[in-house]
C-alpha cells in the first residue's frame, strides 16, 4: 500500500505489483499523478476488501510517511493493522506509518516494519524500536540546497544511493 512512484518502478521491472490506498477518491495531486501513471503498467490496483485474499511478499509503506498529524482512523488504521497482521516483511518509506518522525512518538497504530528507507536526511524520530534496520536514500537534493538552509552537509552517497544508518 504506497503511494509513490516506488509501485510504478517496482511494476515496470516485472514485479507483481498490488496498490492499495487508503483513501483513492482522496488523493492530493502527486500521488493522483503517481497513480495515473501506475496504471500504464501491469501492476493492479485493489481496494482495501479485497487484501486478505491477496497474497503478499513484501509490503511497501507509503501511506502517511513524515506527515503524521493525527491517530491513524478508518482505511488508515485498518491498512496498517493488516500490514502488521500479514507476517510479511514490510519496508516503511521515509517513515513508518503512524510514528511522528519528529518525536517518535506513536499516538495509534503504526506500522512495524523490518526496515526503514528515510528520504534525505535522517528524521530526529526515527529510533530504532520503531524503525526496524533503517537506511537512508539519496533523493538528489543538490547540496547547495543544504547550504542555502544553513546545515552543515557532508555528501554520504559517495558509493551508492543509500547507505545503512546505525542508531547509538
Amino acid at each position: 500500500f504506497c503511494e509513490r512512484c516506488s509501485d510504478r518502478h517496482l511494476a515496470n521491472h516485472g514485479i507483481d505489483v498490488r496498490l492499495c490506498l487508503a483513501e483513492p477518491d482522496h488523493l492530493q495531486e502527486v500521488p493522483a499523478f503517481q497513480r495515473h501513471i501506475f496504471r500504464s503498467t501491469q501492476g493492479r490496483e485493489v481496494d482495501v476488501a479485497s487484501l486478505h485474499a491477496e497474497p503478499v511478499d513484501l509490503i511497501l509503506d507509503g501511506l502517511i510517511g513524515y506527515g503524521l498529524r493525527s491517530v491513524p482512523r478508518g482505511s488508515v488504521a485498518e491498512l496498517i493493522r493488516w500490514a502488521n497482521g500479514t507476517g510479511a516483511p514490510i519496508l516503511a518509506l521515509d517513515v513508518p506509518s503512524g510514528l511522528d518522525s519528529t518525536t517518535g512518538h506513536r499516538p495509534g497504530d503504526y506500522v512495524q516494519p523490518y526496515w526503514t528507507m528515510t528520504l534525505a536526511l535522517p528524521k530526529t524520530g526515527l529510533l530504532p524500536e520503531n524503525t526496524g534496520q533503517l537506511f537512508l536514500a539519496d533523493i538528489g537534493i543538490p547540496e547547495q540546497t543544504y547550504r542555502r538552509l544553513g546545515l552543515s552537509y557532508v555528501n554520504p552517497f559517495a558509493k551508492g544511493f543509500w547507505v545503512p544508518l546505525i542508531c547509538r
